[in-house]
C-alpha cells in the first residue's frame, strides 16, 4: 500500500484513556498514532462504514480497500 502524507491531529484525553491506549498500543508493538488509526479501521470495518480515502493520483474521495 502506498503510504500519503500524514496530517496532525490534536486531542485531549484523560489520563487514564492515554494510558490504557499506551498499553494497547505497546502489546502490539505500535504507536500512539498507529493504534488509533488502527482502532479507528477497526471500527469501520466491524460497522459497516465507509472509509473515505484518496487513490494515488489523489483524485478525490474513494472507498477504501483494506
Amino acid at each position: 500500500m502506498a503510504r500519503h502524507k500524514t496530517e496532525a491531529i490534536n486531542l485531549r484525553m484523560s489520563p487514564e484513556m492515554k494510558a490504557t491506549l499506551r498499553l494497547l498500543a505497546d502489546r502490539e508493538h505500535r504507536t500512539l498514532s498507529n493504534m488509533i488509526e488502527h482502532l479507528l479501521i477497526d471500527y469501520c470495518e466491524r460497522n459497516a462504514i465507509a472509509r473515505p480515502a484518496q487513490d494515488c493520483a489523489g483524485a478525490g474521495p474513494q472507498a477504501r480497500k483494506s
